[in-house]
């Protein structure tokens, strides 16, 4: 921890007004040894957070831009998404959610509920298991099929409900049924008394960048409404997506 907390110090001293900075300054900042400023800015170096000038000094690398990348994209991601995801909860009486796939789970970046008696226990920042959601399994059915092999090799799949995908042979099929109809369905896989319905995000590259769910009790979706609900989701990703591209396109 200590370890961390110095490598945290070192990387707060850079700024835009302040983008390269000598040892000596940097072990002055922080009150380190600089012998040990000196150690923590090599291995910094090697592994690409800062890179370091013929004159010696040092500024943020190309790791620390990858970072900055996915943070500004998962902003952009949430500003243009959320008010389409708001109003899809809003028509369908249901919660939204906004998610990333990050290794084998789902991470939620947004999420709304309508003013709704059913309160869903999903939170922003919390992981779940990609192959027993339908965020999870959208995002999954655009990766290539060898990757997704990969992914699950060795992995224990465990059992949340009945329904819940048990091997890897079950959750490939799923994943072509998810990519050919372009939305993936959860029917109560994670959690029972709950249906959820997603469909992928794309950014400007045709690449999935992240995926948009409608959440609701298994009880309130007969077939009409289920119907409708798919309708507005593949609808508001279109709008998403198309956002994402710089295109606009008309509300939902």
């Amino acid at each position: 921890m200590q370890a961390i907390k110095r490598v945290a110090q070192i990387l707060d001293l850079f700024s835009l007004e302040k983008d390269e900075l000598g040892v000596s300054e940097i072990s002055r900042e922080t009150g380190l040894p600089k012998g040990t400023t000196h150690r923590i800015l090599r291995s910094l170096t090697e592994e690409n957070f800062l890179e370091q000038g013929e004159d010696g000094n040092y500024r943020p690398g190309v790791m620390l831009f990858n970072l900055g990348k996915i943070v500004e994209n998962n902003i952009s991601i949430i500003k243009v998404a959320s008010p389409v995801l708001k109003e899809l909860s809003k028509k369908h009486v249901c919660a939204s959610h906004l998610a990333f796939l990050d290794g084998k789970d789902v991470v939620y970046i947004d999420k709304h509920v309508s003013n709704h008696f059913f309160e869903f226990a999903s939170k922003i920042g919390m992981r779940v298991p990609a192959y027993a959601t339908a965020l999870g399994k959208i995002m999954l059915a655009y990766l290539d099929e060898e990757k997704v092999r990969k992914l699950f090799e060795g992995f224990h799949f465990q059992s949340f409900t009945p329904n819940t995908i048990s091997n890897i042979n079950s959750l490939l099929q799923e994943l072509r049924i998810c990519r050919e109809r372009g939305y993936a369905i959860d029917n109560e896989e994670i959690c029972q008394g709950l249906k959820c319905y997603a469909v992928p995000v794309f950014n400007l590259y045709g690449e999935v960048e992240a995926g948009m769910s409608l959440s609701k009790p298994t009880s309130l979706v007969e077939e009409e409404e289920e119907e409708r609900i798919i309708s507005s989701l593949v609808k508001g990703g279109q709008i998403v997506s198309n956002r994402m591209s710089g295109q606009t396109t008309d509300d939902i």
